[in-house]
């Protein structure tokens, strides 16, 4: 059910209109388009990152149609959906079951939560998605399968770099994919040839990746280092955001407080560590793979990643870059799935000692508790926040096709922010968006694809920003 109104959603919200990133991808589709593709141009850097793959994917998107984000957002969808099915797999052999249906529902309500309103609506995301799928497939060939062990380890290491090569997140999997090889047990000499081997391709990889890299375009990470409290805030409040509070609407009423985000961050940090060290100690007397683990292991790595690169910025980015949900809906999935494996357990064990029993009903109330309010918490915002980014991306793809009809005073503000958010100057908004919006008229794509530049030329321009139009505008 989950996924079908996962689909929904995408298909009631979704917009093809580009935003940001994706109007910057348009020179290297252009040029794929034309056959003369720069030499090493899709792996070059890009921001903090190399998105090999990613690249790929969207070249493939310009040459077959035109760079339509729809066919992006459901192309990201059908990822997720695998990855999702994949993760029941997974769950099943970590339960020893077929789980419930209830579990089912209550698992996928979490993976697909609304609380994440940008990743499914902005198809620039593939990145994202393509790592969350190999870090689910890596951790099933290394985990589940008996047979064909040399076969599965190299599928393994090839996901792992393939996720390198699609985000600088995707790094990682290596890690969580350490875990999986110390989580074997009894470990034999084999073990630690294929742990040895891990750690080679995972060097093999950083030293190709790192060739020609610029580690100054992001002064993020130095940032961090010195200012670790402030980073550590962040940290929580993005955790604390499974329960969101920003996105869109930031916008119109910025918060200026985030002790509550903080405090629900914290909570759920403590509660998944718990997890993690009872996993742990539960690996001594049960077979089991630690998939609760390995989601924490995943989602706290990733966070911390961003943490580093993005701290620099107020508190409240980590509340209005709403993407950053997607790894935190994955640690809380990490918290429920242990806890429906141990409710599954108690019911073919009946625990007798009365005081444990309360303990742990009190805490499976709490969580319930949380997981309801989650869901209904969500849901409004999704709505809340789909309606934006629709109205949003309309009026950006009507403001850009007609912007012959836009007063030229106002121009290059209006480009700035229909295509840049209001990142730069006016002068190097217009400087960056001219020869853009040539090259995605001239080969039809995203929104000047005919029927739809018909319909946005139809509608005319938008209602102008104040600020655009205001005396001071130049």
């Amino acid at each position: 059910m989950s996924p079908a109104i996962y689909l929904i959603y995408i298909d009631h919200y979704g917009v093809n209109s580009p935003a940001a990133d994706e109007w910057l991808r348009i020179p290297l589709l252009h040029a794929a388009v034309h056959g003369h593709l720069a030499p090493g141009a899709l792996w070059a850097q890009y921001n903090e990152s190399r998105i090999f793959v990613a690249n790929l994917i969207f070249v493939a998107s310009a040459v077959v149609d035109h760079f339509d984000l729809r066919t992006l957002m459901f192309f990201n969808a059908a990822v997720f959906i695998v990855s999702f099915w994949l993760f029941l797999v997974l769950f099943r052999a970590y339960e020893g079951k077929r789980p419930a249906v209830v579990a089912v529902l209550i698992m996928g309500a979490v993976w697909f939560s609304p609380a994440d309103v940008t990743n499914p609506l902005w198809a620039f995301q593939v990145p994202w998605f393509l790592v969350v799928l190999l870090f689910i497939a890596m951790s099933y060939l290394l985990l589940v399968p008996q047979g064909h062990r040399n076969m599965l380890f190299a599928l393994a290491m090839l996901a792992s770099v393939t996720a390198s090569l699609s985000t600088i997140q995707g790094f990682v999997l290596w890690p969580v994919g350490l875990i999986c090889l110390l989580w074997i047990n009894p470990r034999v000499r084999r073990t630690f040839y294929e742990c040895g081997t891990w750690i080679a391709a995972a060097t093999v990889t950083i030293v190709s990746y790192s060739f020609g890299f610029n580690f100054t375009t992001s002064s993020g990470l130095k940032w961090a280092l010195a200012h670790p409290i402030a980073t550590a805030r962040y940290f929580l409040v993005m955790i604390g955001n499974v329960i969101p509070s920003g996105y869109l609407g930031t916008f119109l009423h910025p918060p200026t407080q985030f002790g509550m985000d903080e405090l629900r961050g914290g909570v759920l940090l403590i509660v998944a560590l718990v997890v993690v060290v009872l996993g742990v100690r539960e690996r001594r007397t049960q077979q089991r793979i630690p998939v609760p683990i390995l989601l924490i292991s995943f989602a706290i790595l990733f966070d911390v990643m961003i943490s580093l690169g993005r701290a620099n910025g107020t508190l409240l980015g980590a509340l209005d870059n709403n993407r950053y949900v997607m790894p935190n809906l994955i640690l809380l999935l990490g918290i429920i799935a242990y806890a429906l494996a141990q409710v599954s357990a108690w019911r073919r064990t009946p625990d007798t000692n009365n005081v444990r029993f309360f303990g742990r009903s009190l805490m499976l109330g709490a969580l319930a508790i949380f997981f309801v309010v989650q869901v209904v918490v969500a849901a409004q915002f999704g709505i809340r926040n789909g309606n934006f980014t629709t109205a949003f991306a309309k009026n950006d793809a009507r403001l850009v096709v007609n912007l012959d009809r836009i007063p030229p005073s106002a121009r290059g503000c209006e480009l700035n922010l229909a295509m840049f958010s209001g990142i730069y100057t006016i002068h190097t908004a217009v400087a960056k968006a001219l020869p853009i919006l040539a090259d995605a008229r001239a080969d039809h794509l995203s929104i000047f694809q005919p029927t739809m530049l018909r319909t946005l030329r139809a509608e005319g321009p938008p209602v102008l920003d104040s600020q655009c139009t205001s005396p001071r505008a130049p």
